[in-house]
């Protein structure tokens, strides 16, 4: 099979997962219930107190703002636009990247790494994350390939919406400038879309750091600790370790496709061990950790022009053509880790969301404590991971209430996480009146 229609091929795997994950209820997990619900209840709300991550919210909540004007009930359909515009932040750099014209082994290099950040980040769908190195990633193919974009105008549009995305950009978007200013003139846009595009650039960082200043929430103080390092290490060590397992096996295609399989059969295969439930719990609680890794890989893909500047210097193109085929069976390999990652995770979205279903259906009540809800309180005794986050079942039963309106509504509490913060008491009461009234017998 020709190396382009393998790269589609894997494109298609990972759009066939991404479905999975959106019909499975996947992006519902911890922040995806908060994007969920309250949008559609208050077109309004946004849950940062700056907007430095607005346009990231606006993709992943737009839809959904507009759908609750309709009918703020509409869990179910809102939960799939959701699911659709988070999982279009990995789909969209995957296709870009498989349907561009660099060469094979950058072809799979980028598509490896970029797979690579968003394993273990997909599983709560840290949305303004995604969008950061989904950008920047569609930003740096761009600057590669310029014949992708040879106008100018994806990479002006690219760098106007990484303003407002995360707070990562204050690094990454100044390394993404010094590549853009760097091959600027070889490639056909217009003098002013180079210029504008290399002003909003380096508007980013002083955008960030400005709000920053004048309210630096969400806090980044517990960001750098041991744990977050070490998990850091362990996955850019995993990488590193498979480029040289497949470079040592390249001679060897079947051995490598069986890599490929094994590393797709083992997170599958842990739904058949019930003593997988720990793994996958902690597989789960590690997404949000990943982002220190995340963060480290959109900084060394915005890097990728500047290393593979010839100009510069010729050892990082070398070392590319040396690698290869090692690049194309790695890019197989993550392509594999990500659909097994992905099925596993989707079956235990699907399965806890089933479980919680028929609890909360045997409920019913106002600001109910969550002790009245066996499975919340010991989720490991059902077989299902225990996410340890007490404001989430306040979001996850209200969810459960929109859903099911021939049912009573229910919304359980842990009492001291009702805050502003999360999701406040007076917006509790107010969904719940709301809810009671429209389930009020005729007559």
């Amino acid at each position: 099979m020709p190396s382009r229609d393998q790269a589609w091929a894997r494109a298609l795997a990972i759009a066939a997962v991404l479905l999975l994950s959106t019909w499975s209820g996947r992006q519902l997990f911890l922040d995806g219930a908060n994007f969920v619900v309250q949008p559609l209840l208050d077109p309004f709300w946004f849950p940062q107190p700056t907007p430095r991550r607005f346009f990231a919210v606006l993709w992943s909540t737009g839809a959904l703002r507009l759908l609750g004007l309709i009918d703020p009930d509409a869990v179910v359909p809102g939960t799939m636009l959701f699911g659709a515009a988070v999982y279009a932040l990995i789909l969209v750099p995957v296709v870009a990247i498989c349907r561009s014209g660099l060469d094979d082994a950058l072809r799979h290099a980028l598509l490896a790494v970029f797979l690579s950040g968003t394993l273990l980040l997909a599983n709560f769908p840290v949305t303004e994350l995604l969008f950061a190195l989904a950008l920047t990633t569609l930003f740096t193919l761009y600057t590669l390939h310029p014949a992708d974009d040879p106008k100018g105008w994806k990479r002006l549009a690219a760098a106007f919406f990484l303003v407002a995305s995360y707070e990562t950009i204050v690094l990454s978007n100044i390394v993404l400038a010094l590549a853009a200013r760097r091959s600027g003139a070889q490639d056909g846009s217009a003098g002013w879309v180079r210029r504008a595009t290399l002003g909003l650039l380096c508007f980013g960082p002083l955008f960030q750091i400005g709000f920053y200043l004048v309210n630096p929430e969400p806090s980044g103080g517990d960001v750098l600790n041991a744990h977050v390092i070490v998990l850091a290490a362990l996955l850019g060590g995993q990488l590193l370790l498979s480029l040289v397992a497949i470079r040592l096996l390249q001679r060897r295609p079947v051995i490598v496709i069986a890599l490929a399989a094994a590393v797709f059969v083992l997170p599958v295969a842990l739904l058949l061990v019930g003593q997988g439930l720990y793994l996958r719990t902690r597989l789960f609680q590690y997404a949000y950790p990943s982002r220190v890794y995340t963060v480290g890989l959109s900084i060394l893909i915005a890097m990728a022009p500047l290393l593979l500047d010839q100009r510069r210097w010729s050892w990082p193109r070398r070392g590319l053509d040396w690698l290869g085929g090692s690049l194309r069976g790695l890019s197989l390999t993550m392509v594999a880790l990500f659909a097994g990652t992905s099925i596993l995770s989707s079956v235990d979205a699907y399965r806890y969301r089933s479980g919680l279903e028929k609890t909360l259906s045997r409920l019913s009540g106002i600001l109910l404590d969550v002790s009245a809800c066996d499975l919340c309180m010991e989720p490991r005794r059902f077989g299902l991971p225990d996410l340890g986050y007490p404001w989430i079942w306040t979001l996850y039963s209200m969810a459960h209430t929109m859903r099911r309106q021939d049912q009573p509504a229910v919304v359980l509490i842990v009492p001291e996480a009702l805050t502003d913060e999360d999701i406040s008491r007076a917006e509790v009461e107010r969904f719940y009146a709301r809810e009671a009234a429209q389930r009020r017998p005729p007559g």
